[in-house]
C-alpha cells in the first residue's frame, strides 16, 4: 500500500523521520494566516499572489517561495500515485487554515479509491495543556496514526465551503460554520475565535495581538525580542513563528518611541486607553484570507465581526 503523509511543519518533518512509519513526505510550507489569499489553491494567480507576499513580508529571496513551497506541493499533486494520504496538523490557527486550504483542494480532485485521512491534535493524555505534533516524541506518531480519521466527501465539501468564506471579503459566517461542524473539526472554532479577534477592535483599533503588545510596553519591557518571547509562550491559539509576531510590532512602531528600548509614545498612551483610533493612524495595507483589515471591526462586548460601514467608520 503507497502512502503519502502531509506534514504542518519541518519540527514535524525531523520527528516523523525518527519514526518507522512507511510512505513517502511533504511539507506544506504556506503561512495561510497571512497576507491576501486567493480561493484557488495551487493556481496560477494563487502562487503569484502568495511569492509576492513572502517576498514582501517574510522577505524572502526571490524563487525561495518556488522551491520550498510550490515544488514541494508537487507531491500532492501527483496524489493518484498513492493509496492513502494522510494529513497531519494541529489545533491552533495557523495549522487549522493550511489544513482546511489542503482539503479545499483535495475536494476539487478525482480522488477514486484513494484514501485521504487526517490526524489533528492538540489534547494528549499526560498533557496539561494543548500539544503541538513537534511538541511530542516519536514513539507517540503511531499510535497517532493507528488512530487517524477517515475524511469524507461531506468533509471535503464543508472545507470547500469554509474556504470559499475565508478567502471572500467577508468572513462573517466562518464562526458559525466552524460551530456547526465541529464534530468533525473540533480544534476550528477556536482557531476562528482568535482569527476573527485579529481585526481592530471597536474600543481603540488594536487587535487582539497588538492590545497585548502594547500592555507589554507599557508594563516597561521595551526589548522586542522579549516582547516576542513572552507572546510565544503564551499566545497558543495562533501558532504564529517569531518572525510573524515581529511583524506586528513593527505595524506599531507609529505608537511607540525607542529611547534606550521600545516606550509607548503620547499617541500610544491615547490609543491604548481608548481616547484614539489606531486605525486611523496605521501605515500598513493589509489582508487576511480575502479580507482587507479595515474592512470589519472586532466588537468584543457583541463577541462578533461588525463591518466599518455599521459604525459609520470612514477610516
Amino acid at each position: 500500500m503507497t502512502h503519502l503523509h502531509v506534514l504542518n511543519g519541518d519540527a514535524t518533518l525531523e520527528i516523523f523521520e525518527q519514526t518507522n512509519l512507511p510512505g513517502n513526505k511533504m511539507v506544506w510550507r504556506e503561512v495561510l494566516s497571512e497576507g491576501r489569499v486567493p480561493e484557488t489553491i495551487g493556481a496560477e494567480t494563487f502562487w503569484e499572489v502568495r511569492s509576492s507576499f513572502f517576498e514582501s513580508f517574510f522577505e524572502a529571496e526571490e524563487g525561495k517561495y518556488h522551491k520550498l513551497t510550490i515544488e514541494e506541493f508537487e507531491k500532492v499533486e501527483s496524489f493518484s500515485q498513492y493509496d492513502e494520504i494522510t494529513l497531519w496538523f494541529e489545533y491552533d490557527l495557523f495549522c487549522q487554515l493550511n489544513m482546511m486550504a489542503l482539503l479545499s483542494w483535495f475536494a476539487r480532485q478525482h480522488l477514486g479509491n484513494i484514501q485521504l485521512s487526517l490526524v489533528c491534535i492538540g489534547e494528549i493524555p499526560g498533557y496539561e495543556r494543548l500539544v503541538g505534533l513537534g511538541e511530542i516524541p516519536s514513539n507517540l506518531y503511531p499510535e497517532l496514526f493507528e488512530k487517524r480519521q477517515s475524511l469524507t466527501k461531506e468533509d471535503l465539501d464543508f472545507a470547500e465551503e469554509f474556504w470559499a468564506v475565508f478567502s471572500s471579503d467577508n468572513p462573517t459566517r466562518l464562526r458559525d460554520l466552524a460551530e456547526t461542524y465541529s464534530n468533525r473539526f473540533p480544534y476550528l472554532p477556536a482557531a476562528v475565535y482568535a482569527h476573527l479577534q485579529r481585526f481592530p477592535s471597536t474600543n481603540n483599533g488594536l487587535n487582539v495581538i497588538e492590545n497585548k503588545m502594547m500592555h507589554i510596553v507599557h508594563s516597561g519591557v521595551g526589548d522586542s525580542k522579549k516582547i516576542v518571547g513572552k507572546l510565544l509562550r503564551e499566545d497558543n491559539a495562533f501558532g504564529f513563528g517569531d518572525w510573524q509576531y515581529f511583524k506586528y510590532l513593527e505595524n506599531l512602531y507609529p505608537l511607540m518611541q525607542d529611547d534606550e528600548g521600545l516606550q509607548l509614545n503620547a499617541l500610544g498612551e491615547k490609543v491604548l486607553n481608548g481616547q484614539e483610533d489606531f486605525v486611523k493612524w496605521a501605515e500598513h495595507d493589509y489582508y487576511w484570507g480575502g479580507t482587507h483589515f479595515k474592512s470589519f471591526r472586532w466588537d468584543e462586548k457583541q463577541q462578533k465581526l461588525i463591518r466599518t460601514e455599521d459604525k459609520n467608520d470612514k477610516t
